[in-house]
Formats: C-alpha cells, sequence, structure tokens
C-alpha cells in the first residue's frame, strides 16, 4: 500500500514539475529573443570595431544609433495580406487597392527608416571607415550568394 501511495506521489509530483518547466520555458520566450539581439548586436559592434578601428566614442554613438533604431510597425491589414478579402464582393477590386497601396507606404517607411539609419551611421565614421565597411559589406553579399548568383565576379 505504501508502495503504491508513494508511486502515485511520484507521478503527480512529476507532472506538476514538468508542466511548470512549461509554463517558465514559454514565459521566457521573448525574454530569450531579446538577449539574442542583444548579444548579436554586441559581437556585430565588436567585430566593426575590430575591422574599422572605432574609437570608443564611435562605438558609443553606434550603440546609441542601434538602441534608438526602430521597427515600423505593419498594420492588421499588410499581415493578414489578402486573406480577409472576398473576392465576390461589390468593391473588391477597391479593397485591392487599399492593400496595395497600403504596402507602398510600409515600403516608404521601410526605406526611408533604413536611408536614415546608413546617414546617421555614415556621420559618425570617417570616410576611410565608410569605404571600408562598403567593402566588408559587399564582400559580405557576394558570400551570402547576393551579388553574383554563382557565376563568379563580373
Amino acid at each position: 500500500m505504501k508502495a503504491r501511495s508513494l508511486i502515485t506521489s511520484l507521478i503527480a509530483g512529476s507532472l506538476v514539475l514538468g508542466s511548470s518547466v512549461a509554463v517558465f520555458a514559454g514565459q521566457k520566450g521573448n525574454c530569450d529573443r531579446d538577449s539574442r539581439q542583444e548579444q548579436r548586436a554586441e559581437k556585430r559592434l565588436e567585430r566593426m570595431t575590430e575591422k574599422l578601428a572605432l574609437t570608443p566614442d564611435q562605438q558609443a554613438a553606434i550603440k546609441t544609433l542601434w538602441q534608438q533604431q526602430t521597427r515600423p510597425e505593419r498594420s492588421a491589414m499588410a499581415r493578414n495580406g489578402l486573406r480577409g478579402l472576398d473576392p465576390n464582393a461589390d468593391n473588391y477590386d477597391r479593397q485591392v487597392q487599399q492593400h496595395i497601396e497600403q504596402a507602398q507606404q510600409q515600403m516608404a517607411k521601410h526605406l526611408q527608416a533604413r536611408a536614415d539609419h546608413k546617414a546617421a551611421l555614415y556621420d559618425i565614421l570617417t570616410p576611410e571607415q565608410e569605404q571600408k565597411l562598403e567593402q566588408m559589406r559587399d564582400r559580405s553579399d557576394r558570400h551570402n550568394g547576393k551579388g553574383y548568383h554563382g557565376r563568379g565576379v563580373e
């Protein structure tokens, strides 16, 4: 009898412990993503410091720039795409046009934010560092297949 109650208690304890672990793992999901992003940013800044010989002031300015950088929010319409539209609706063409216009506005905001970020970064760097950064980006693009699509440099 004691063995049966001991086994029952162990099983119950295991279930409670297992579910608690699952709950805590789910709660810290965003925290992990944020800390991973911070770690990647730190590594990126270390590489830039090494390759571009950044001064401590430049490092601090770049870190501040990255912290201020925000991503434009996507609207519900952009997230859902055309899913919510009914092709049989009388105003279907107008709804599609609204989606197109909103996508164009979102892309314009995104491109403007990237352009502003690049300009702010180049305000921090010296002309020599800017040139070196562009060379690093060109090599990275070729390495990642963005430049020549496997045919060699043209």
